[in-house]
């Protein structure tokens, strides 16, 4: 990961993260990088759902980005399925929910 992480600096991320072999990228216009040691493993954009300026937190779960945005909303993108959830911190249900994804 020492080499993915040296040419994403290069790419002047927001945000960068590393968990359990995987790395994963916030860049200025809300796409979102995510390696492992070997390749690019997905890149996706967050820009339809929200503002880059918008954007508090990056984190990993497994290799799974999710994103903490300043209205409130958790956005978790799952690789495998190529899709994007939603889910408000007010909602309790919702809160649950995210934990177990989260683990």
């Amino acid at each position: 990961l020492e080499v993915v992480a040296k040419a994403v600096k290069q790419l002047q991320p927001l945000k960068v993260v590393m968990n359990s072999g995987y790395l994963a990228a916030l860049l200025s216009d809300a796409r979102i990088l995510v390696f492992d040691h070997k390749a690019l493993l997905c890149e996706t954009s967050i820009a339809h759902l929200c503002e880059p300026k918008e954007l508090l937190s990056l984190q990993l779960r497994e290799s799974d980005p999710v994103i903490a945005a300043s209205n409130g909303r958790v956005f978790l993108f799952h690789r495998s399925t190529a899709a994007w959830f939603s889910f408000t911190t007010s909602s309790t249900e919702e809160e649950l929910l995210l934990a177990s994804l989260l683990g």
